[in-house]
């Protein structure tokens, strides 16, 4: 069985809570016409203060590279981790393209954006200010929070 489309982001290659090891599994699944790479698969901002690239972050990559060398579609839209691959909007390497965002047909006809929500964050805090102005949503706010169990 051959899927049409793959999403897959917030990956953080280059991070030691990056789990590669989840994401090679992926090589045990069928194929995909077309993988969307949406935002902040490599972390840029974590490799800049020190490098941590272990064995298992290649093998991701080379994953991914092989299957577009197979055919497969590969669309990079960076986010805020990896925002340096901004300046490559319109290259294609080793078979992946790096575009600002891309409209995905489904199978039934709809068309919908696919854009990594930094864009959305960066367009709001222009309008309304900074998190630190007071004037962002609570959810920017606490969002670490949103998730815990339990007393704090």
């Amino acid at each position: 069985m051959r899927h049409r489309t793959l999403f897959i982001s917030d990956v953080h290659l280059g991070t030691p809570v990056c789990k590669a090891d989840m994401l090679l599994d992926f090589r045990t699944h069928p194929p995909a016409d077309t993988i969307y790479l949406v935002g902040d698969i490599l972390d840029a901002w974590r490799l800049r203060r020190g490098w941590f690239w272990p064995q298992s972050h290649n093998d991701v990559v080379q994953q991914l590279l092989s299957r577009a060398h197979d055919g497969a579609r590969i669309v990079y839209i960076p986010g805020n981790h990896d925002d340096v691959l901004r300046n490559c909007l319109g290259t294609h390497f080793g078979g992946v393209e790096v575009m600002h965002s891309a409209v995905h047909v489904t199978a039934d006809g709809r068309r919908v954006l696919v854009t990594h929500g930094d864009s959305s964050t960066r367009s709001w805090f222009t309008a309304n200010g900074s998190p630190m102005s007071g004037s962002a949503p609570m959810s920017l706010r606490c969002g670490s929070t949103l998730g815990r169990t339990g007393p704090s």
